[in-house]
């Protein structure tokens, strides 16, 4: 157990109250595509929003597949990249899955989330 003078905060003292009840709310969407073997971009099933639909660019939770190499070459993919990528591809594109943002990646607009494609 960490003592009360730990350096370490829970990522949920770091987020308003707003964006902690979202954090906890399991969310319905389809999958646009996959960036990688660990990140997805999900459209959001919403009743209510007009325009635009809701993208949510989602790192998947506790999953750290290869990095893909650049585009310039200047950085090769490690191995099994492309593989973990396709893999993604052929289960995900244009499937709806239900997802939960476990916390927000600092800097960026990304989100971690839970994902599965089990229909409810």
């Amino acid at each position: 157990a960490l003592g009360r003078h730990s350096h370490f905060t829970s990522s949920r003292a770091l987020f308003s109250r707003n964006q902690q009840h979202s954090m906890s709310t399991w969310l319905k969407g389809v999958v646009k595509s996959i960036s990688s073997g660990d990140r997805l971009v999900v459209v959001v099933e919403t009743k209510h929003r007009k325009g635009k639909p809701l993208e949510k660019d989602i790192t998947l939770s506790g999953v750290s597949a290869p990095q893909l190499g650049t585009f310039d070459g200047s950085r090769p993919s490690e191995p099994f990249a492309q593989e973990a990528r396709e893999y993604m591809r052929r289960l995900l594109i244009g499937k709806p899955v239900i997802f939960k943002i476990d916390y927000a990646i600092p800097n960026s607009n990304r989100e971690s989330a839970t994902v599965t494609n089990a229909v409810v």
